[in-house]
């Protein structure tokens, strides 16, 4: 063998023997480093499932006992208002209204009597039963208010009327009661006192006014900046606090907003089941949104609680756990 042929074998073997090393060494950084990744993955997955999950849980929590306060409320005002057009004094109180003046002394003094008697009627602690009254004929005539510059004024025309004068011992969420309440959301709480032999003498409603809706939706929102909640109306109106002005205002929602909270909220009527439900949609601003959904029956009213996603995935980067 010549000199040069040694020295090309001599070549050969160390760049042999490197290659061979090379190999055995990705191959034991493979084996090694893809289980990490992968076990690093489900980590991922399983903790942003985790925190998904608690934050759902949590927006669940809050709204339903929210739910639970206002049924509570809500069933406590019926009852009461009840019990109210069924005590002898009101039947004789009411009977002297529709026949006297409504001008006259006598007038005014049944009027302020019965107007304080709503307010204290077993109120809850710390607030009356209701804001302000008034009694309708059957002609959608209001005949006594606890606001004088109600009386005379006409409901009959109203997309009201037929929820007023048809319902019994309910309550509705209403937005917008031409002449009472401009661009307002309230609670009306409707009894009917009927004569014996179920003759209908007028409509007694009882109004709750938009301060103790308010507070319900701060509650919601208290927990995080990024949160928002409303009402919806049985009408389809959205109802949430302008941060600016902190006064109810109706919103202009989305086209999936709409069609996802009309789909929930039907869903629940018609099965009567009161759960709250998850849900993700575009808000008007094109930002998505994750949201809990339920249907108060006894307000005929639904209550929306949402977070912004865009800070649900801040969160989960502030924790480590989105890319």
């Amino acid at each position: 063998m010549t000199s040069i042929q040694k020295a090309s074998a001599e070549v050969r073997q160390p760049l042999h023997r490197t290659s061979l090393a090379r190999s055995l060494t990705l191959t034991l950084m493979a084996f090694t480093f893809i289980p990490i990744i992968l076990m690093a993955g489900a980590a991922y997955l399983r903790s942003r499932t985790l925190f998904g999950d608690q934050v759902t849980a949590q927006m669940q929590n809050q709204l339903t006992n929210q739910l639970n306060q206002l049924d509570l409320a809500i069933k406590a005002k019926q009852i009461r208002l009840d019990n109210f057009v069924r005590q002898p004094d009101f039947d004789s109180e009411l009977d002297s209204a529709i026949a006297g003046d409504p001008h006259s002394a006598n007038f005014s003094t049944i009027r302020d009597n019965l107007s304080e008697q709503m307010r204290t009627l077993t109120p809850q602690v710390g607030n009356i039963t209701f804001n302000q009254f008034f009694l309708m004929l059957p002609n959608g005539i209001i005949l006594m208010a606890s606001q004088p510059r109600w009386e005379g004024l006409s409901l009959a025309n109203s997309q009201f009327y037929q929820i007023i004068a048809n319902s019994n011992d309910q309550t509705f969420a209403a937005y917008n009661i031409p002449a009472l309440y401009n661009n307002q959301l309230v609670l009306i709480t409707i009894a009917q006192y009927q004569k014996k032999g179920g003759l209908r003498q007028g409509t007694l409603v009882g109004i709750t006014e938009q301060q103790s809706l308010q507070a319900v939706l701060q509650n919601l929102v208290s927990l995080s900046s990024s949160s928002n909640a409303y009402f919806v109306t049985l009408d389809g109106k959205l109802i949430a606090i302008d941060p600016h002005t902190m006064e109810l205002v109706a919103l202009n929602p989305s086209s999936s907003q709409n069609t996802q909270l009309a789909a929930t909220f039907k869903a629940m009527m018609n099965g009567g089941n009161n759960t709250p439900a998850s849900l993700k949609f575009d808000n008007s601003n094109n930002l998505p949104v994750l949201a809990q959904a339920a249907w108060l029956p006894d307000m005929n009213a639904g209550l929306v609680g949402k977070s912004n996603k865009m800070q649900f995935s801040a969160s989960l980067i502030a924790l480590g756990l989105s890319s």
